[in-house]
């Protein structure tokens, strides 16, 4: 997707994506051939191997957003599921990744399954915690889940804590 590069930004295609999806929902024009070109590198990456946390939580973001556009991808997200589950059993529930597992799960009218898995995802700015990725602190990932929340899990809204928001808005001000 970045042409002024030889090598393209994971991460930083996933948001791109999340926006123009976005933008053609609330009816701007969007390239179909810049939207398919970003759809197919987001699915190349969600079925790439892992090597960590990092890598599961972009394969997990992709995924979602493939589910987001109408993909299937109930297969992806058994696998990224299954590697977080074997490689990081004691931690992965309070990642973002597990956030957008439990949205694409709600997208496929897994209802159970979405709401345990969302609830398990702490707001990341009411505890010290440590970066871990390029594009994982506690504002972004509190910002996501804030996202992922206002989009799928509406019921879940009323359960923010001022604090959060407090805290999102001091982040931002620094």
């Amino acid at each position: 997707m970045w042409s002024a590069s030889l090598a393209a930004d994971d991460m930083a295609t996933l948001y791109a994506l999340d926006f123009l999806i976005e933008a053609r929902q609330r009816g701007l024009v969007v390239s179909d051939d810049l939207l398919a070109r970003t759809l197919d590198y987001a699915e190349a990456l969600a079925n790439r191997p892992s090597e960590g946390m990092e890598d599961l939580r972009q394969r997990a973001y992709a995924a979602y957003l493939l589910t987001r556009e109408g993909r299937k991808a109930g297969r992806l997200l058994a696998d990224i599921r299954e590697q977080y589950e074997v490689y990081h059993d004691d931690t992965w529930r309070r990642d973002l990744g597990a956030a957008y597992l439990a949205a694409a799960y709600r997208l496929m009218q897994e209802d159970r399954q979405a709401d345990a898995l969302f609830a398990d995802v702490p707001w990341q700015l009411l505890s010290p915690w440590q970066r871990s990725g390029q594009y994982s602190d506690p504002l972004i990932h509190d910002a996501e889940r804030l996202t992922l929340m206002s989009r799928h899990f509406a019921a879940a809204r009323k359960s923010v804590p001022e604090t959060v928001l407090d805290r999102m808005g001091e982040a931002i001000a620094a």
